[in-house]
């Protein structure tokens, strides 16, 4: 069925806008009347108007928009607007050009009576399955402004934290790309000019000035050889690494490593429990917040082993028991599980949980980035000083040799 794109005023006299599915353009006007809406204007959606939302803009929405969207519909519902007016102020008011128009969608399926999870769960490429998990919980009770709230809140400390890990690797990455930089440029264009004035001297060059000018020259005539297969191989080892099989064996690979396997652990672990915590503070059972909390893990090999503690919990095992038999799950997380179901306060002990293991993640982050400082220098410090002994030690030895 087509797409119908109107302008009206409702029953308060606003003028709303929005989109229709219907047969055709009459029964679209009709349902607009049976809604006591006041039709100014209809007309069919272009083609390219209704796969706007997949096709024109494929960019993904930011986590900061969608928070920002979050925030607002939790304070205009909270004031008292109707889903549908704060669904339309929320829309209009948001930057992203793709999440305006999927919310202007959301609040037409809303109109016609669809349920808010519902079309959150529809566009589940921009909405976390934890959305449609806690509106459901939302419309259930008639608290879908504490429910917006609980998302915001949960929403800003997940983007915290990621922007503290981001905010740690910022210098060690723009410090390995200097290096890099600086490497390649000594090498490919300042070592062959030097070189250029030993050979004229027809003396043999030191084995590490001729190896630097055999990899310089390499590089500078094979480029466009080299430049493809490094590319080429990258997009390769992507692709194995996409593949479920492979990836699965290289994210239990990382949970391994000494450091990068605790850091990735307590990361997802903080996720999977704050998310636990809000969707079992909104009413959700257990069992399906598993599942769905489940989903906030990055590294596939250990969401894979959090939503497998969801048979275990339906089984009759304790939540804390199943996390500790696991033995993926860090200690500081089964022993606060532990201590919440004992007291029959999870979703506090949870949330106490998730707050334990960001410090500690930040903490294990701090450590690593002030152990990484001081080698990335020494690394940048070493591979200059070799770049500049390749370049001096013909001039040693030709200044012996004068002498």
């Amino acid at each position: 069925m087509p797409d119908f794109r109107y302008s009206a005023l409702d029953a308060a006299g606003d003028r709303v806008e929005g989109t229709l599915t219907a047969d055709s353009p009459t029964s679209a006007r009709h349902a607009l009347r049976s809604r006591g809406i006041a039709l100014i204007e209809i007309a069919q959606a272009h083609p390219e108007d209704g796969n706007e939302e997949n096709g024109i803009w494929r960019r993904r929405v930011s986590s900061w928009h969608l928070l920002l969207f979050t925030r607002r519909m939790a304070g205009l519902i909270c004031a008292g607007l109707t889903v549908e007016k704060a669904l339309y102020v929320s829309g209009t008011l948001s930057e992203s050009g793709k999440l305006k128009l999927i919310v202007e969608k959301i609040r037409a399926e809303a109109l016609e009576g669809n349920p808010l999870a519902d079309t959150f769960r529809k566009r589940a490429d921009v909405f976390p399955e934890i959305f449609p998990a806690l509106t459901a919980a939302g419309e259930k009770t008639g608290k879908l402004d504490v429910i917006f709230a609980r998302l915001a809140s949960h929403m800003e400390k997940s983007e915290a934290l990621k922007m503290r890990v981001k905010l740690a690797l910022i210098y060690p990455c723009v410090v390995t790309c200097v290096a890099i930089t600086a490497a390649f440029g000594l090498a490919v264009f300042v070592v062959p000019q030097l070189a250029e004035t030993f050979q004229r001297s027809h003396r043999q060059l030191p084995a590490l000035t001729r190896w630097l000018l055999f990899v310089s020259g390499s590089v500078r005539e094979g480029w466009h050889i080299i430049m493809p297969a490094l590319a080429l191989l990258l997009a390769g080892g992507w692709r194995v690494l996409k593949a479920g099989k492979w990836r699965r064996r290289f994210e239990r690979f990382i949970l391994q490593a000494p450091l990068a396997g605790r850091v990735t652990t307590l990361g997802d672990c903080a996720r999977f429990a704050r998310t636990l915590a809000t969707l079992l503070a909104s009413g959700t059972t257990l069992v399906p917040a598993l599942k769905t909390a489940g989903g906030a893990i990055g590294n596939s090999y250990l969401r894979d082993h959090a939503e497998a503690l969801a048979q275990k919990v339906s089984e009759g095992e304790s939540l804390g028991g199943a996390m500790d038999s696991d033995g993926l799950f860090p200690p500081i997380l089964t022993s606060f599980v532990a201590t919440g179901e004992s007291g029959g306060k999870l979703a506090d002990s949870l949330d106490a949980a998730a707050d334990q293991m960001t410090v500690e993640l930040e903490t294990k982050i701090s450590a690593l980035t002030a152990l990484l400082e001081p080698a990335l220098v020494l690394f940048m410090g070493g591979m200059v000083l070799l770049i500049a002994l390749a370049a001096l030690l013909p001039m040693f030895e030709m200044s012996r040799m004068k002498f």
